[in-house]
């Protein structure tokens, strides 16, 4: 599907165009008038006939753009009836006419657009795959469970938007703030999927749990910041990495682990000033004995602490501010960008780079996620700049391998599929609000 319903460039209610047996019937000069009345008789009766009727509550399809979507029935009017979108807010309900309404199971399409899927086993950049998902709100961070099965974005509408990572298709969507509209900026999903953890713009962070039933419902509110860097789930338990400025003072800066089983913090890792360090990125290794922290300001560069004790354990130094980084699954080395320009495949042994690759040139080539594939065979960068916003790269030689999003004006964050052969990244939207994706599915070509 390439477009969905949205709140600009609906179309207004419209009638079906006359068939084209109808005109040369109805309107044909060699049709006598008798004839042509028995003939529009027989037609309007047929379309009595074969019309359906729709009463509140029922499930059916509707015509959008030439594309049939799944929805309600939420009034009958008297030239049609007011209807809802399945997935969609009230914001996208609207009156269509009867023409446009069909019995339910007939919709063929959804919200999500696939593209060039075949493209997985090619090695070409022009034929890799990509989906999008409609929409009108930018991502600002995306987060997949370590069993791949929920795909999390923070929504700058104030939302937690839930993806089904199969397809992009809406499973639900988050209201954190209880009406009002502040941003969410970061937000995680812990291993069994069944925490979702969010900040918005004042440092509250919201922790939503899956009841048996499948529906989420808030579980804790944690109010003792007052600006949340970046949240990040252990692999292994459902301790939540929180980076933040404290309440107390909003000029300093904690790393705090968060355990959501107790609703308690466990352990403080970093207490600094925001000057000192700034935390862009949190990355833990696979077995969770370790997390590792991208620093800008000062003290620039990255470093490891053990979860266990809390200790610091390695640090690597730079000349730019890291952003994004990423451990390789079996702890030996860390994908890293940052300010400058460059992807940095680092050895955690020797704290030496293995290679660096360009991300792009110009004043705003910044890099804002880094992602390292669960096979280790590649990693994906995601950020700003001239060229294309969605990079990967050969994780053992930092050639490039493929690219994604030249048009789009910024990748915010980047994280791969269990499956290490899809890559999605959640995007800056701008312009027409019907047609610009918020979140690329993108199929990473095979040798």
């Amino acid at each position: 599907m390439s477009e969905s319903p949205a709140r600009r460039g609906r179309p207004k209610s419209h009638k079906l165009a006359p068939q084209s047996w109808f005109n040369s019937c109805i309107f044909g000069r060699k049709i006598k008038p008798m004839k042509r009345i028995l003939t529009l008789s027989l037609f309007l009766f047929s379309q009595i006939i074969l019309a359906q009727t729709y009463k509140v509550g029922d499930a059916v399809s509707i015509e959008w753009k030439g594309k049939w979507y799944p929805g309600k029935i939420l009034e009958v009017q008297k030239d049609g009836y007011k209807i809802s979108y399945d997935g969609y807010g009230a914001d996208w309900n609207e009156t269509v006419t009867s023409g446009r309404v069909k019995s339910a199971g007939a919709a063929t399409t959804n919200r999500t657009t696939k593209t060039e899927n075949t493209a997985i086993n090619s090695g070409s950049f022009a034929t890799i795959g990509e989906a999008s998902f409609n929409g009108i709100e930018t991502i600002n961070d995306l987060d997949l469970g370590s069993n791949g099965k929920m795909l999390v974005g923070a929504n700058s509408h104030g939302k937690i938007t839930v993806l089904n990572p199969d397809d992009l298709t809406l499973i639900t969507e988050i209201k954190l703030f209880r009406g009002e509209t502040s941003p969410v900026g970061t937000v995680a999903i812990n291993n069994a999927c069944t925490y979702i953890a969010a900040a918005d713009g004042n440092g509250k962070v919201y922790v939503y749990n899956k009841s048996t039933a499948g529906e989420w419902t808030e579980y804790a509110t944690i109010e003792t910041y007052s600006m949340v860097n970046k949240l990040k789930f252990s692999p292994v338990s459902n301790d939540l990495c929180i980076a933040a400025a404290p309440k107390t003072d909003y000029r300093n800066v904690v790393v705090d682990i968060w355990n959501a089983d107790e609703k308690k913090v466990k352990k403080t890792l970093l207490v600094s000033t925001n000057a000192n360090h700034s935390i862009g990125g949190i990355s833990f290794t696979t077995d969770g004995s370790k997390v590792a922290f991208a620093i800008s300001n000062a003290k620039k560069g990255i470093e490891i602490y053990e979860t266990a004790t809390g200790k610091l354990v390695s640090r690597i130094d730079h000349k730019f501010d890291v952003v994004g980084l990423a451990f390789s699954p079996d702890g030996t080395t860390m994908a890293a960008g940052g300010t400058d320009k460059n992807i940095t495949l680092w050895n955690l042994a020797t704290k030496k780079p293995v290679w660096t690759s360009e991300w792009h040139t110009g004043l705003d080539a910044y890099v804002f996620s880094v992602a390292f594939a669960p096979d280790g065979k590649t990693v994906a960068a995601s950020g700003a700049g001239t060229g294309c916003k969605i990079r990967v790269y050969d994780a053992s030689t930092g050639k490039l391998k493929s690219e994604l999003g030249k048009s789009n004006p910024g990748g915010n964050a980047v994280c791969y599929a269990a499956n290490s052969k899809v890559v999605y990244t959640g995007l800056t939207v701008y312009g027409d609000f019907a047609k610009v994706p918020m979140v690329y599915m993108a199929a990473i070509p095979q040798e």
